[in-house]
């Protein structure tokens, strides 16, 4: 049974049961294929209120891994996105970029599971002195566009350090998150900015959202099968200064 992703506590009460017939229809909604024959089960840490999937249940184990990469890749992902979000994901690597461009000599970039395709760093290797790296455990080692793509977290550490790392999305997806925390921490240069993002959760409200599952108002759904942690803003706070991070306000325009 998985012990709590937070504070790795077996404490747990159980707060909701997704049957395989809502986890396929809530995967086919999403356009996956993915399919279910077990119940997920959803938890509430005794100790520390975290919510989370238990089990074994890893959604990145039963997703295809080493999916080739090449230059029809990104073609094929751009061709139906707007502008608009585009332009959003390229002003959260852009941003990064501003705070670590005038501290290193060079920046080295790294978009940590965010993206098979790497959108947050395209734009990179048009500056100088950028080097732009992604890392997805789902793809196969390769060199596209002036990105160097990567499997392993053995192998970033052959590329480190790295002035900026991007998680966007990702540790909501982890079996174990503190261990990729810890990881992007020994990734990080000394000085260098790592910026995350994930849903956060009211926990006030849990059984408001676990109420309009059922009745299905999708509006008010925060839950998703390929979530498996769900933080609130006290709890991933606290994971991150416990991986070490130092919390620094900052504006990004």
């Amino acid at each position: 049974m998985r012990a709590c992703p937070s504070c790795g506590s077996e404490q747990r009460q159980e707060f909701d049961v997704w049957d395989p017939d809502f986890l396929r229809k809530r995967f086919l909604d999403d356009g996956s294929t993915m399919e279910f024959e077990e119940a997920l089960r959803v938890y509430t840490c005794g100790r520390c209120s975290m919510c989370y999937i238990g089990g074994n249940y890893d959604p990145n184990i039963i997703t295809p891994k080493d999916l080739p990469l090449d230059r029809a890749d990104f073609r094929d992902v751009f061709k139906d996105t707007s502008p608009a979000s585009v332009g959003i994901r390229n002003e959260i690597a852009l941003s990064v970029y501003r705070l670590v461009a005038s501290r290193f000599p060079d920046v080295r970039l790294l978009d940590y599971g965010s993206t098979y395709i790497a959108s947050y760093l395209r734009w990179a290797t048009y500056y100088p002195r950028t080097t732009a790296v992604a890392y997805d455990v789902h793809i196969e080692p390769a060199d596209v566009d002036g990105i160097a793509f990567r499997n392993s977290v053995d192998d970033l550490r052959e590329l480190v350090p790295f002035a900026g790392v991007i998680c966007n999305q990702v540790i909501e997806h982890c079996f174990d998150p503190r261990q990729e925390l810890a990881n992007i921490y020994e990734l990080l240069a000394p000085g260098g900015v790592a910026y995350f993002a994930v849903p956060l959760v009211d926990y006030r409200k849990l059984g408001k959202y676990k109420e309009s599952r059922y009745l299905g108002s999708p509006a008010e759904d925060i839950f998703n099968p390929t979530h498996i942690n769900y933080y609130s803003p006290h709890l991933f706070a606290k994971a991150l200064r416990e991986a070490g991070f130092l919390i620094t306000p900052v504006q990004l325009d």
